[in-house]
């Protein structure tokens, strides 16, 4: 069972990129998304000791981070 809900949580926080390109201050929203669907997501990874799970939420973490570098070096 926690093994569903970790991944119900990171399919939400991908689903969160849609305010990212599609509305006005998306990028806020999909940061604030992004930060509490990995933490929260984590958790229960970290619970379950599964390392792919932690990664993966550790990587929805940093990925509007990196998206927002990304666009300000191109």
């Amino acid at each position: 069972m926690p093994y569903i809900i970790s991944g119900i949580i990171f399919v939400v926080g991908l689903l969160s990129y849609y305010w990212f390109f599609f509305v006005d201050y998306g990028a806020l929203v999909t940061l604030i998304i992004t930060f509490l669907c990995g933490l929260f997501g984590g958790a229960i990874a970290f619970g379950t000791n599964n390392r792919k799970l932690i990664t993966m939420h550790v990587l929805l973490i940093l990925s509007p981070y990196l998206l927002l570098l990304a666009i300000n070096i191109f």
